[in-house]
């Protein structure tokens, strides 16, 4: 599995994942895929932490420039929004990660110090 892989490689103390049981958007193998996570959560010496994704912003475009605005370096990563067309950007990513601690509570707000929760 490329999680644990992942998890070897980069030794992390807190593994956060959107629960799956909670209501949203995803579906599927999205749903699949988060279940699985949480189970290898559960099986490592990590903590383990099941947030609900609650959706603050019109769109995740938006939530990122916010996160940018908190996390000054990150600005030149905020993706511009694609035509209904295009695909996805890849770096929206890194945004969302942001999104799920900061709702496990893992940042501090702006102006509390780096913005990053320590344990």
């Amino acid at each position: 599995m490329k999680l644990k892989d992942w998890i070897a490689e980069f030794a992390p103390d807190v593994l956060v994942t959107e629960n799956p049981d909670a209501p949203g958007r995803k579906r599927g193998l999205q749903i699949d895929i988060l279940k699985r996570f949480d189970a290898i959560g559960q099986e490592l010496p990590i903590i383990n932490l099941l947030v609900r994704r609650r959706q603050s912003f019109r769109n995740a475009y938006e939530e990122a420039a916010d996160l940018a605005r908190q996390f000054p370096d990150l600005a030149m990563m905020v993706p511009a929004k694609p035509p209904i067309w295009g695909n996805e950007p890849y770096n929206l990513i890194l945004f969302e990660a942001l999104v799920l601690m900061r709702e496990a509570g893992l940042l501090k707000a702006l102006g509390e110090g780096n913005g990053i929760q320590d344990f």
